[in-house]
């Protein structure tokens, strides 16, 4: 290796220790605050007027939460843990939790399944977090009551997901540029997107972005059936 190269490896593990360390700190507090802020809005009634005001906190506080998860992902990533993936069960098993977010709250959301999924070699948790962070992208570029769709879909030799948007869209460079560590716009968020380009390379697939400003953005993800290792186990 070179010493470049060793430096650079060594500076990137001071930083995620830093962050990880950082995300530690912040996240206890956060959950506390976000603990007392819900006793204190479910004690008043629904027609007190302070209560908006309640709700647009936390759900405030469910973003920077969100970045605080991101955080830790990035500075400490997990290799993956290839098993047999249903992904349309781990969609199925998501959908109720997806549907209290408060950034999916303010938007149309839908899910496009139409044919059975085929079974893939996969890390659960990893597919669940990938969709996790591109939903919650997709509304967070959306206007209140925008339509955010999931589409899953068989390929040859794989499956293709879909996640598409009607919001603010992005130009060639900030979509050049969208998957970079803390690149943040209107359409693109701090490390969400970094970690959905990372997640899918570890699983031998590709991510793609399509989009056009002020008609919304789509990002295709394919995945492939099989992993190297686990050659003819996957059926």
């Amino acid at each position: 290796m070179r010493p470049g190269a060793a430096n650079r490896g060594e500076h990137l593990a001071q930083i995620g220790h830093l962050a990880a360390s950082l995300a530690h700190e912040i996240k206890n507090p956060l959950a506390g605050i976000s603990g007392a802020i819900q006793v204190i809005r479910d004690a008043m009634k629904p027609t007190e007027p302070h209560r908006p005001i309640l709700d647009e906190i936390l759900r405030q506080i469910g973003r920077l939460d969100n970045t605080v998860k991101d955080l830790l992902v990035f500075a400490r990533p997990k290799p993956p843990r290839f098993r047999k993936c249903n992904v349309q069960d781990v969609i199925s098993g998501a959908l109720p939790v997806w549907r209290q977010q408060p950034e999916i709250q303010r938007v149309r959301f839908e899910y496009v399944n139409s044919r059975a999924l085929p079974t893939i070699a996969a890390d659960e948790n990893q597919i669940e977090q990938l969709l996790t962070n591109l939903l919650l992208n997709a509304a967070q570029a959306s206007k209140a009551g925008g339509l955010v769709r999931l589409t899953a879909a068989p390929q040859p030799d794989g499956i293709r997901l879909s996640i598409e948007d009607r919001g603010h869209g992005m130009d060639q460079e900030v979509r050049r540029r969208a998957v970079e560590p803390f690149f943040t716009t209107k359409a693109a968020h701090g490390l969400g997107l970094s970690i959905c380009k990372k997640i899918v390379e570890t699983h031998g697939g590709a991510l793609a972005i399509k989009s056009v400003v002020g008609e919304g953005t789509e990002v295709i993800v394919d995945l492939p059936r099989r992993q190297p290792s686990m050659e003819g186990e996957v059926g």
